[in-house]
């Protein structure tokens, strides 16, 4: 009799604790000398969790890309990203969210809490901070994804716009965005979308990234 009322109380509890939306913070685990400062929150609730990761630039220099890692839900996965091909940059002071992650895995404070931790950053002047070996997985697609968005346009002045949208459905890199801005808006969007692409690839490799 004991051993029910106990089994229906412990029962009850731990109802209630999945049924209350619980909050653990991310830990940041990068070398002291990042210039990238990670930070997150895992919420859970009854039907799962949720994970925010920001990062905050807490150095004096403008930064064009970053590689890092992150361990939650007992995996583990890349996070990075590029403006090489973008009009703006993390500025000092910015903060930019990494990713976002639903699990079905409930992470409450008894758990391990999700770490991250910052492997390689490039500055808009070409000087990088951490292991190169990761910044050359980054620079190794910048070539290709130029040759990329010169043959959409290629195409589009000398082919027209069907021969566009048949080369645009070949893209491969998601970071570009051209197909999203030609389905969202069409094919004019996705050709200013090409040139502003390529002018900010002109202009990173002007500075001296690349």
């Amino acid at each position: 009799m004991r051993s029910w009322v106990f089994a229906l109380i412990i029962g009850a509890f731990t109802s209630l604790a999945f049924a209350q939306e619980v909050k653990v913070a991310l830990k940041d685990t990068s070398a002291a000398s990042s210039p990238l400062l990670l930070s997150g929150t895992v919420v859970s609730d009854a039907s799962g969790s949720r994970l925010t990761l920001t990062a905050k630039n807490v150095g004096a220099k403008q930064i064009i890309a970053y590689f890092a890692e992150m361990n939650a839900f007992g995996d583990v996965s890349w996070l990075s990203h590029d403006y090489f091909f973008l009009p703006f940059v993390i500025e000092p002071g910015d903060v930019v969210e990494v990713d976002s992650l639903d699990s079905e895995v409930f992470l409450g404070p008894a758990h391990h809490p999700p770490e991250a931790w910052v492997l390689y950053v490039q500055f808009t002047d070409g000087t990088t901070w951490g292991d190169k070996a990761f910044g050359k997985k980054i620079s190794a697609r910048r070539p290709k994804e130029i040759a990329f968005l010169e043959k959409l346009l290629s195409a589009y002045e000398n082919q027209g716009e069907s021969v566009f949208l048949d080369y645009l459905r070949t893209e491969t890199d998601p970071d570009l965005h051209v197909c999203d801005f030609q389905a969202q808006s069409g094919t004019p969007a996705a050709l200013d979308c090409v040139k502003e692409r390529l002018n900010s690839a002109q202009a990173s490799l002007a500075a001296g990234v690349h």
